[in-house]
Parts: C-alpha cells; sequence; structure tokens
C-alpha cells in the first residue's frame, strides 16, 4: 500500500512546498546548492524530471530533514488535518 502511494505521489510538489513553507528557501539557494541551474531545479519541483535518491538525499540534507519525510509530507500533513479536526469537533 506505501509503495502504490509513493508511485503515484507527485515528489516535486512536497519539495516545494517544504522549500517555501517550511524553509523559506529560494529556488535558487537551493539549486546552488545542488550544483545545478534554476531551471534544472524547477524541473524536479515541477514533475519534469525524474528525481535520484541520490538527489533526494541531497535535498533532504539542505532542508535538515530526512528523505522519507519529503517523500510522505502531503500524505503525513493531510492526516494531520484529518486528526486535528475530528479533535475538535469532539471538543465541541
Amino acid at each position: 500500500m506505501i509503495f502504490e502511494t509513493l508511485v503515484f505521489m507527485k515528489i516535486g510538489d512536497n519539495i516545494r512546498e517544504i522549500r517555501e513553507v517550511e524553509k523559506n528557501f529560494k529556488r535558487s539557494y537551493v539549486a546552488e546548492r545542488l550544483n545545478m541551474s534554476t531551471r534544472a531545479y524547477a524541473n524536479i519541483e515541477n514533475n519534469r524530471t525524474d528525481l535520484s535518491m541520490k538527489k533526494l538525499e541531497q535535498i533532504a540534507e539542505i532542508f535538515e530533514c530526512s528523505p522519507q519525510y519529503i517523500l510522505t509530507y502531503k500524505s503525513s500533513k493531510k492526516e494531520f488535518y484529518k486528526i486535528g479536526r475530528a479533535s475538535c469537533r469532539e471538543r465541541v
């Protein structure tokens, strides 16, 4: 089940959201740290290029998180908010 979820998810979306929302990094900053052009990095975030495990690990290092955190970011976030909404309803 987890494997099926990972196959169909768009990792670039997770990378972009973590970069913008959690880290507040510029795209050019991350690209520079990865020794690649901003355009090449943008292609990763836009899901236009395949992402190697090595590159995912490098991005995780820049973001100071685990590769798994990046891979499961949106699904973990959905679960968090689903649980949070249920808790709010229980208090009312």
